[in-house]
């Protein structure tokens, strides 16, 4: 039976407009939690009319207590919480792939943008990745096409060519508008009829990935990366999963100085949003000198 893998996050939900509602905690996070649930029951919705019989869920977003409701879907679909958020056991026997409440690349001007973790962003060659281009990579590489993304305005443009639900317009790292949730709503089921693509990304190219922190970028380099610069570090050229995956482990060894970091804060939702927001030094374009 043909069955959906649906990438679920938080930024890019429809009325999630407050960078304090996506961290656990925070007064507003429950509410978020609840607005995701309802996008990823009417993304189920489409995609079980549109007839895929069964539907696997990944919370992306891992939110800590008030995550994804699984309570409304249940019947209709599989929620996953894997360590591979995009990729690995989640691609088994599965037919197509869709993502909804995406946010756009780190080192961009969406809301909440980065990639994969808070602190950092991913270049594959000269393009900035986002979420949504690595799910949909490794799922091209598995032989597993892509059937639409949802977020705001930001990753729109870097997903031309592919079915696409805006939910909201960014106005910088910390502040957007959000469409109706009744039309965000309406746009997803419909978007399930859309024709399935391969999105391969560009075959052997070196992945950079671009940190906040110098120390970050210090234990990056330590755990076996190539220092490129003060805040990036680089891998070598190879297949876009192998890539990945020793991306992943590069940036498990910054995870205890990030900890640190928030555990340490006298307010973590301050100190999480403060970091989420915080510029990459190696994105920066210099400043023209006036004549």
């Amino acid at each position: 039976m043909p069955r959906a893998l649906l990438i679920a996050d938080l930024e890019g939900v429809a009325g999630v407009e407050a960078l304090g509602a996506l961290i656990a905690g925070d007064a507003a996070h429950a509410a978020a939690c609840e607005a995701m649930t309802a996008e990823v029951c009417a993304a189920v919705e489409g995609l079980r009319a549109a007839g895929y019989d069964a539907v696997r869920v990944s919370d992306s977003h891992r939110s800590g207590s008030g995550r994804l409701n699984v309570d409304p879907f249940r019947v209709a679909a599989e929620l996953r919480f894997e360590d591979d958020l995009y990729g690995g056991a989640l691609l088994d026997d599965v037919a197509v792939v869709a993502a909804v409440g995406m946010h756009a690349a780190g080192g961009t001007r969406g809301f909440g943008a980065h990639t994969v973790d808070l602190h950092t962003a991913w270049q594959w060659g000269e393009a900035l990745l986002s979420e949504s281009e690595v799910a949909f990579g490794l799922a091209a590489e598995r032989g597993v096409p892509a059937l639409y993304s949802a977020g705001d305005d930001v990753l729109r443009r870097s997903l031309r060519g592919l079915r696409y639900v805006e939910t909201k317009r960014s106005r910088g790292p910390s502040t957007c508008r959000s469409a109706t949730a009744a039309a965000v709503h309406a746009a997803l089921r419909e978007a399930a009829l859309a024709t399935p693509a391969l999105r391969p990304l560009p075959a052997r190219r070196r992945l950079a990935l671009h940190f906040k922190r110098e120390a970050h970028a210090d234990a990056a380099a330590g755990a076996g990366a190539r220092r490129d610069s003060p805040f990036t570090v680089s891998l070598p050229a190879a297949r876009f999963t192998d890539s990945y995956h020793r991306a992943l482990e590069v940036i498990a060894a910054t995870a205890p100085l990030v900890r640190e970091e928030l555990t340490g804060a006298a307010d973590l939702v301050a100190a999480a949003t403060g970091l989420l927001t915080a510029a990459f030094p190696s994105l920066q374009r210099p400043r023209q000198r006036a004549r």
